[in-house]
């Protein structure tokens, strides 16, 4: 995102729910990537520390439509 901090967050978070892989192998190469990720992954942790955002993806493929994934 080029508007806000949060908007931007929002995104990352957005990208993190929806293919991790994808979004942590681009953090990999890109150190402000990895940054956000790991302040989002440390706020979620700070509410549910038993949070996992592997088995999260795997219930919500599981649950919808084949045409959304």
């Amino acid at each position: 995102s080029m508007s806000t901090a949060s908007e931007d967050m929002a995104e990352v978070f957005s990208f993190l729910m929806t293919d991790i892989k994808i979004t942590e192998n681009k953090a990999s190469k890109d150190a402000i990537l990895k940054k956000k990720i790991s302040f989002i992954k440390k706020g979620i942790a700070k509410i549910d520390d038993q949070f996992d955002f592997i088995k999260w993806l795997k219930k919500l493929n599981k649950a919808l439509p084949k045409k959304f994934y």
